[in-house]
């Protein structure tokens, strides 16, 4: 039996050090950090910003299925990044996503509760 493709996840933090805390908790699980944006990259230009959202959205393959949203990211932005993703989904017809900001201190509980909820019913 072929492994099933794991659902891929793009995350948005502040530094990407603490975003790729997120790796580790995905082993052994359906779920692949596929892509990290960070505000505090040392070149710019590659910094967060909703035009990088959308072309990480439009160019990774497989397209990604979930967006999670860091604690540390101010509500100002974590709206404008979740406009992003609605904008892209409504374009792709993306029906099986999901997207969400922590907001719990527990945060790798959480990623894994709402994954669990979305993709494993």
């Amino acid at each position: 039996m072929p492994t099933p493709t794991p659902v891929p996840v793009v995350a948005l933090g502040v530094y990407r050090h603490v975003a790729a805390f997120l790796d580790p908790i995905f082993e052994s699980t359906p779920y692949a950090l596929t892509s990290i944006l960070q505000l505090q990259e040392r070149d710019q230009k590659y910094n967060y910003s909703p035009q990088n959202l959308a072309v990480v959205l439009r160019t990774l393959n497989p397209s990604p299925k979930a967006f999670i949203v860091g604690l540390a990211i101010e509500e100002e932005m974590w709206r404008e990044a979740k406009q992003v993703w609605d904008e892209w989904v409504e374009e792709v017809g993306q029906t099986k996503g999901v997207v969400f900001k922590l907001r719990e201190q527990d945060w790798r509980s959480e990623i894994m509760r709402t994954l669990d909820d979305r993709f494993r019913s």
